[in-house]
């Protein structure tokens, strides 16, 4: 609860939020904390209203944790790549075709478990002599 922002704490101490939803928000950076918070009770304008009213009630944690994966982990404004970019990598380069012959190489290495043989271990039967054993 430490990491949450002052806003967040005094909706957790008011009972506006639950642990959980506390939880949830403190793992954000601060603006996305503030973003969360709004998110949270999104029939008020600000912290100050969600605050002064005594009966606002915060939306489900898992709403709240819908919302954070898909507007926080999925925000791709800062990814350091054009998003719209179909060969853009990590990098910032383009990402190239494999060439004919590693693709061809590639599904060469693949075989379907029909093509896999697999052999029973031998087992271990009765001695056929004093040096010699029976293998099933």
């Amino acid at each position: 609860m430490i990491q949450l922002i002052g806003e967040a704490k005094q909706a957790f101490y008011e009972d506006k939020l639950t642990v959980a939803h506390a939880f949830e928000i403190a793992r954000l950076q601060a603006n996305d904390q503030r973003r969360a918070l709004q998110e949270c009770f999104p029939q008020y304008r600000n912290a100050a209203a969600i605050l002064k009213d005594k009966k606002a009630e915060a939306t489900t944690v898992r709403e709240l944790r819908a919302w954070i994966e898909r507007e926080i982990h999925l925000d791709l404004t800062n990814a350091p790549f054009d998003p719209q970019d179909e060969n853009a990598s990590a990098k910032g380069g383009s990402v190239r075709p494999m060439p004919e012959a590693n693709r061809q190489q590639s599904t060469s290495l693949s075989r379907s478990p029909a093509e896999i043989h697999l052999h029973r271990p031998r087992v271990l039967t009765e001695p056929r002599s004093k040096h010699s054993y029976k293998f099933r």
